[in-house]
This record gives C-alpha cells, structure tokens and sequence, in this order.
C-alpha cells in the first residue's frame, strides 16, 4: 500500500500516504480509516471497486456498507462504451484527467507509485477520488432513469466482492501430472510429425503455412483453396478441415497443430501461473466485457479449458482440491433452452421441460411427426439438437442445412416444421426484433440491458446480425444473470455459517466448489438446491452436481 485517496464531495479529494517517510504508519492510517470501512451506514464508491476491494484486503482491512462501482455502473448504462475511468470523465464531464503515463512513465523505463514523492502522487490520486466521485452522481441517476438501479444494487454490485474472494481462494493444480501430461503429449506430437514426414516423403517445418503449402498443394498436388494476401496458400483449419474429409495429411496436421496447442497454451503454461505463495492459480473474472452479461475469464482463461476432445479435458484432471477437500462441479442443465421457452411462453416447450422430458427428443418428435418420443432415433435427435440451439439464435436455412450436412430446402423444412410446432418461439423472435426496432435496445428478465444500434441499418448483413444480437442477448443475458444469482446466494451462505467449503470457479453454466470432507453430507445438496431456487421460470432450473478428487471426474 503506498496511499488511499478519498473524496466526500464534488471537488475536494484526500490524499493519505501510507508506508513512506514523514507519513502514518499503515497501522495508524488503518487505526483512523477502519471506522470509515467498517461503518455499514457509509455507501463506498470506486471506479473498478474489485481491485480496491482485493488491495484494502490484503492490507488487512475490511468494509462494509453498499458499495457503488462507476466502471460496473458505465457497463450496465451501455456495455458497448470504453470504461477506463479518463474515457468517461472526457463523455459524461467533458473534463480530461491527468494520465497515470504523465506521472510513472510507460514502457520499459515505467516507474512504480513506490518511486514517486508523495507530493507529487496527490494531485493525480485526489482528482481520482474527486472524478469518481462526480461520475458516481452522473450514473446513480442514469441508472434510475433507465430502471437498471435494480441490477446494480441486487446483482452487479454484491457480485463483485464474490468474484474478489474467488480470485483471492484460486485453485490447486497438480504440477506433477501437467509434466507428465506434456511428456505425453510431446511423444503424441513427434509421432504425428514422423507419420506426416513419411506420407509426405520430406521433412520440413510443420509449423510454416509456406512450407505446408507448398508440400499439400504442390508436391502432393491436392486441390488448393484460396491464397492468402501475400501469395501464398492458406493452410487455414477451415481450408484443413474440407481438405481432411478426403485426404489423410489434411487431418494429420490438425491433430499435430490440436496437440500442439494443448500443450503449449495449457499443459506447459499453467504450472507457470502458479502463485508462489499460495501454491494456486489465481484467475482473473471480468464483469464488464461481454455486452451479454456474461463473466469471462483471464490470466489465464480457465472458462476455454478445451473438452471437446479426449485429450483436451484430460486437462482438467489437474485441477485437484487441497487435503481434506473435494472438488464439487455444479452445472446448470440446458439453462439457456429452459430461458427461451420461459420469455417465449411456447405451451410444448414448458410442457416437455415440467415432465422432464429429454428436450431434443421431444423437439425430434414434433418435427419429424413421429408418434412418441420412443420413436425417435439418435440421428433424429442429434438433428433435433442442432434445431433447439440454432434457431431461437436466428440461424438460416443455409446455415442450419450446412451444420447438418443437409440440403437447403430440407434445412428450410425443418425451420418450418419447427415453428410450426413451436409457434411461440417465432411470436418471442418477431417480437423482440420489433422491440429492439422500435426502442434501440433488449433487455433480459432481470431488467439488463443491450443497445443494439445497427437493428435498423439499411445494410442487409449488417441488419441481420443486429437481428440475430437481438434475439440472443435475452435469452444468454439472463442465463448469465441467473448464475450470477446463484453465486451470490451460495457466496453469502458459506460466509454466514462460517463453512470451510469455497467457491472456487465459474465457466459458464457451471461452478466448481472446494468442498470440506467434513461438509461433504450437507453442503452440495444446499448448493443445488441454491442453484436450482435462484431465479422462478416458468419451468424448472436442473442442476447436475459431482464430487470427486479432480474436475474432470467431478463431472
């Protein structure tokens, strides 16, 4: 901690300098401020709250009170804006903060706060405090105005101090299995490598377009797609992919390039980020970039974990508990599907969820006309499947026909034949395509809010994408709200009975617990019941939970 800047009113800031010379020590500043932090009367507002929150942590201080983020509160106004707090300042106080660069330097010769005489920092940290300040008053009323105040102090505003304590915990990785992994891998690799040298009779670098071109589409002579700008041939894995239905090579380079990756991006980089002190990675959660609502997640991404493949979700073997805990893995069941047919009230869809139908069964039931879901055979559904996720997300015939290796008119047949037997799917598309022309934005169950500012453009493309924006972001939007519900909830629970149990991740629809052995019993079933009792559809939320020693099996 090098120094706390306040501000109480518009044009008068603070500045308290802590551990340098001629200054309070930090056990006087906190002896002073801990009333301040503490009092639940005093509303506490920073720009990026999250960080603030995790720095007077480890300082050892604790707050309480409501707390307001101008940075959350800018994203929730309009989500498609920039956020740094100078951007704002210039948009919405037409006022042009010093830039940090102006004080530390960029670049290499970059300088900490720590180097800079306190004299010179107060200025910069008290306009700060004054700028968030002024920008606090602006949005609290937007936020009224836009009735989007509900969001804030309900959803987005607890939520952050939940994902600071889930940074702050991270997660165990077995280092020891990822060096064996990457062992493994690297045997995997050189294999492919010598099988693709011997088919293509030389050896070359595998990992150069040009080289692989000219080998594929010159020595091998199989047909070549499109060159790149430069001249040469793509070797792009959407020109591998068509090439590999027919010719070995094809596929074999996009096993090596599939394993490659793997081990590069994941494999051998997560032992990396492990934290020293903690033994743990400590992932960051974004809050404010996905225009959906949706979190993210970096430093590094543990939401893009690959489990498509076999070897891919070997991966998530090596996020273990620590002793004495298992990994629980909770994971809402076709959560954005149970959405859809709530907003969109369609009788069939509500019907097949409350009897707990299958729902691909049940849609390919209806679309192929067959008498029960006893008749429905494997491919049926996993064209059904490819229907439930396609079309309530605007997808063509074209798109749904080439998805399915299907022809258009029969894509087209399908599209029908599913509106037809769920009519108010189509009523919930043609309505908010309406709304979202007529008013400029969508918005989710929980009042959330999208601008969708092309949904009248006069460009046919660029129209239909704005469409297609429209109809998605209520239904992924609210999905993400109702987890964030269910974080909260669970977050509080654990707190107030002083569990030993965290959580530790969220990816999407799911979240990983560290589950104490002595609260194995009771704890997983309150958190599915949690889970499942966040937000009231008109059909029910499914939770599918698993306990286990890795997360990988916990599935």
């Amino acid at each position: 901690l090098v120094g706390i800047s306040l501000s109480a009113k518009p044009e008068i800031a603070w500045y308290i300098p802590v551990n340098v010379e001629d200054a309070l020590s930090q056990e006087e500043v906190m002896e002073l401020l801990k009333p301040l932090f503490e009092s639940a009367e005093i509303r506490k507002i920073a720009h990026n709250y999250k960080f603030d929150y995790l720095v007077l942590k480890s300082a050892g201080f604790t707050i309480d009170g409501e707390i307001f983020d101008t940075m959350v509160a800018a994203y929730l106004i309009d989500a498609n804006q920039r956020l740094k707090m100078d951007t704002l300042a210039k948009k919405y106080l037409n006022y042009e903060p010093v830039p940090i660069e102006a004080m530390i330097g960029k670049g290499k010769k970059q300088k900490s706060m720590a180097d800079i005489p306190y004299a010179e920092i107060a200025n910069y940290a008290c306009e700060d405090a004054d700028i968030t300040y002024r920008l606090y008053e602006k949005f609290i009323k937007e936020l009224e105005e836009d009735e989007l105040l509900n969001i804030a102090n309900e959803l987005e505003f607890p939520l952050i101090e939940v994902l600071g304590d889930m940074e702050e915990k991270g997660i165990k990785i077995d280092v020891e299995m990822l060096k064996a992994f990457s062992e493994d891998l690297n045997k995997d690799i050189e294999k492919i490598e010598e099988e693709i040298f011997e088919k293509t009779g030389e050896e070359f670098n595998l990992n150069s377009p040009k080289q692989l071109g000219e080998v594929l589409f010159e020595k091998m002579e199989i047909p070549a797609g499109k060159k790149t700008k430069t001249g040469q041939y793509s070797t792009s894995e959407a020109v591998l992919s068509e090439l590999a239905t027919e010719y070995k090579v094809p596929a074999m380079v996009l096993d090596y390039r599939s394993l490659s990756k793997l081990k590069s991006t994941y494999v051998d980089a997560l032992p990396k980020l492990v934290n020293p002190a903690t033994g743990r990675i400590h992932t960051n959660f974004n809050q404010t970039i996905a225009a959906t609502g949706r979190l993210s997640s970096s430093n590094p991404n543990l939401q893009n974990i690959p489990i498509r493949t076999k070897r891919g979700r070997e991966i998530r073997k090596a996020f273990v508990p620590a002793d004495g805990f298992k990994l629980l893995a909770a994971d809402y069941s076709q959560v954005e599907l149970r959405v859809i047919a709530s907003m969109s009230g369609d009788e069939n869809m509500i019907e097949a969820f409350k009897n707990g139908e299958d729902i691909h069964s049940r849609t390919a039931k209806e679309i192929f006309n067959l008498e029960s879901i006893d008749d429905v055979s494997p491919n049926q559904r996993r064209k059904a499947k490819e229907v439930n996720f396609g079309i309530p997300y605007g997808v063509s015939a074209y798109g749904l026909a080439s998805r399915l290796g299907i022809s258009n008119s029969e894509g087209k047949d399908m599209i029908d034949q599913y509106f037809g037997r769920f009519p108010g799917i189509k009523t919930y598309i043609d309505d908010t395509i309406e709304f979202a022309k007529e008013n400029g934005y969508v918005s989710t169950l929980m009042g959330r809010r999208r601008y969708i500012p092309d949904i009248n453009s006069k460009n046919w493309n660029v129209r239909g994408f704005a469409e297609r924006t429209a109809i998605n972001m209520p239904i992924q939007g609210t999905a993400a709200d109702i987890i964030k519900l269910a974080m909260i909830r669970i977050h509080d629970y654990l707190l107030d009975e002083n569990m030993k149990s965290k959580m530790l991740l969220q990816v999407h629809d799911e979240l990983i617990f560290e589950i104490h052995d002595e609260e194995k019993d009771s704890v997983p079933a309150i958190i599915k019941e949690m889970m499942e009792s966040a937000y009231e559809l008109q059909v029910p939320l499914d939770v599918e939970t698993g306990l286990a020693e890795n997360w990988l099996d916990a599935h």
